[in-house]
């Protein structure tokens, strides 16, 4: 059973000098992590109040926040503070990811705005019980208006028009469109999710501040019906350049595993084909670097799935006191449409392999993390080696009854591993059974059945 997950909001390590005033004193120290709330070491003797109230200018940002002291401990290093955010919840999105705050305010069904800032830009994010149900922008581009014109459903003509009689009556854009004839209230229904779906990707890709307003949010005509998990992973998929990628993008020696809080957003979430490929790496053994290797797509839309899978929570950067979590491929390939994914091995050979490592990556033999990984990297490049066609280019596996082209960068490496073999003198069958066979006699397992290539 999965863990449940009882914090809110993520919370992030840093450290960055702080001053913490109680009525008349002040208390120098600094922040140690922060979400909703602050964890901080002070310069200061003796333990402050539980409940006393208190404010925090992080020096980063020049504001103070109003707080009150939640526990305090002595330490070898000051006293430890734990302190809680009265005031409204606002702050950096260079501080906070857009992702986490929005999974937060859902986790605890929050109604009300975000807002977004910067410099003369203004987003607008509506939730109702914690679900994005409607947004809006000052950004003449977010425009219902301009987008039809962009997608080629009005012309000059009509859209001027439009916006004449807008500016003169003053009512709903949506409702004008339909009186003109210019869509149908299907249609309109249609452009204007695609509206509210832009707005929000638009925000994953800008610096700015935030702020939470908790209020009623009045009901709109057209609302998303789509999840926050799905929202989140498209706009994170949607992001067209490496610079707003790299904020929220995990470091190249970072190991990925599965979230033990998947299962909560699984069900919201529909994952692309492609991206299921890329989830098969993430094994809590495989670092980033190595996943960009093994991945059918390019490393920026490698990149893009893997924020995209973090920002959901599906995935997590593995942290040395993680406790082993036992992952389920056919939790993950299976959620939905019950299809197993495209590999690029053949189906029997890929289970086989599958098979044998999920038996023993429990850790109850006598070998370590280190020998694991590389015998399962081992392995499954030689397997794809034992089904290379020599005279193409290309891998072949039929699981749809097509052939896919083998990604070059992938190619090269099998080329120069059957090189290296010639030079040994050794037939390719003997030597790659050679290594399977010293392969499965470390696991302490037999070696399976050959399979035949299709």
């Amino acid at each position: 059973m999965d863990t449940i997950e009882k914090r809110v909001f993520v919370r992030y390590e840093d450290s960055f000098p702080c001053e913490l005033k109680i009525s008349d004193n002040l208390h120098k120290g600094r922040v140690v992590n922060y979400s909703d709330g602050v964890g901080a070491i002070l310069e200061t003797a003796g333990r402050i109040a539980p409940n006393t109230g208190c404010s925090l200018n992080t020096f980063n940002n020049q504001k103070e926040f109003k707080y009150e002291i939640v526990w305090s401990k002595p330490s070898t290093y000051g006293l430890r503070t734990g302190i809680r955010r009265i005031d409204k919840f606002k702050g950096s999105l260079k501080k906070f990811r857009l992702a986490d705050l929005l999974t937060g305010f859902q986790k605890i069904s929050k109604t009300g705005i975000l807002e977004v800032k910067n410099d003369l830009i203004t987003k607008k994010i509506f939730l109702k019980d914690g679900n994005i149900v409607f947004a809006s922008s000052n950004v003449k581009e977010d425009n219902l208006y301009d987008i039809l014109l962009r997608k080629g459903r009005i012309n000059i003509h009509e859209y001027s028009h439009a916006f004449r009689l807008f500016d003169k009556k003053k009512e709903d854009s949506g409702n004008i469109l339909i009186k003109l004839g210019y869509l149908t209230k299907k249609e309109l229904n249609s452009f204007v999710r695609y509206q509210l779906e832009e707005i929000i990707s638009s925000l994953f890709a800008i610096d700015g501040t935030f702020e939470f307003h908790e209020k009623p949010v009045k009901d709109e005509a057209v609302t998303l019906n789509t999840s926050t998990a799905d929202i989140i992973y498209k706009s994170i998929k949607s992001i067209k350049n490496l610079y707003n990628l790299e904020p929220i993008c995990p470091s190249k020696d970072a190991i990925l595993t599965l979230s033990p809080y998947r299962q909560n957003i699984f069900s919201d979430l529909s994952l692309e084909e492609v991206d299921k490929k890329i989830l098969y790496y993430v094994n809590g053994f495989y670092h980033l670097e190595l996943i960009l290797l093994f991945s059918p797509c390019s490393e920026f839309e490698t990149l893009k799935t893997i924020c995209a899978l973090l920002g959901t929570h599906i995935i997590k950067e593995k942290k040395e006191n993680d406790p082993p979590i036992k992952f389920s491929l056919e939790e993950i390939f299976t959620a939905h449409d019950k299809k197993t994914p495209g590999e690029f091995l053949p189906k029997e050979i890929h289970t086989q392999a599958t098979n044998t490592i999920k038996q023993n990556l429990k850790i109850d033999r006598p070998f370590t993390k280190i020998a694991v990984v590389a015998a399962v990297i081992t392995v499954i490049a030689v397997l794809m080696l034992g089904n290379i066609n020599k005279k193409s280019e290309y891998l072949a596996y039929t699981q749809k009854g097509q052939e896919t082209a083998l990604p070059a960068f992938r190619y090269d490496v099998l080329k120069k591993l059957s090189a290296r073999q010639k030079k040994l003198d050794h037939p390719l069958p003997s030597f790659r059974d050679n290594i399977l066979n010293n392969f499965f006699m470390i696991l302490g397992t037999d070696k399976p059945e050959p399979i035949k290539n299709r």
